[in-house]
């Protein structure tokens, strides 16, 4: 189902819901007809306008968590010896160092890259000093 698609049916349930009550308040004569009308149709547009910054919210199959991690280059903030914490971009992770590297320590600050994820502790591989 394309992205779009599946946004328009998030924002159905928020829409229905406000045509619902400025419905009730226009029968009640609480507001006038053409209230309820700008009203919604400034809902409609503004949830429109605002599709573009909220898309990748709608994609399947987004990474997020660790798994947007997978790949990626973390510094060591501890000694990982070989598990310790590392830091990526402004988190903190829990990371151990891969059981097929023959150097299972990596110093603080040297660069390691994330190879999986299990349960939230980043499984790393040392990165070579002349390739960081």
């Amino acid at each position: 189902m394309p992205t779009f698609v599946r946004f328009l049916l998030f924002e159905c349930l928020s829409w229905g819901v406000t045509a619902f009550v400025l419905a009730i308040l226009v029968h009640l004569e609480w507001i006038p007809l053409w209230l309820g009308c700008v009203v919604f149709a400034v809902l409609v547009i503004k949830d429109l306008a605002l599709y573009p910054l909220t898309r990748k919210a709608h994609e399947i199959g987004h990474p997020h968590g660790g798994s947007a991690l997978l790949g990626r280059e973390v510094r060591a903030e501890t000694v990982l010896d070989p598990e310790g914490w590392v830091r990526a971009g402004p988190e903190r992770w829990r990371a151990r160092v891969a059981e097929t590297e023959k150097k299972r320590i990596i110093e603080p600050g040297h660069g390691a890259r994330v190879l999986q994820l299990e349960g939230l502790v980043l499984i790393v591989e040392p990165i070579e000093s002349g390739s960081s």
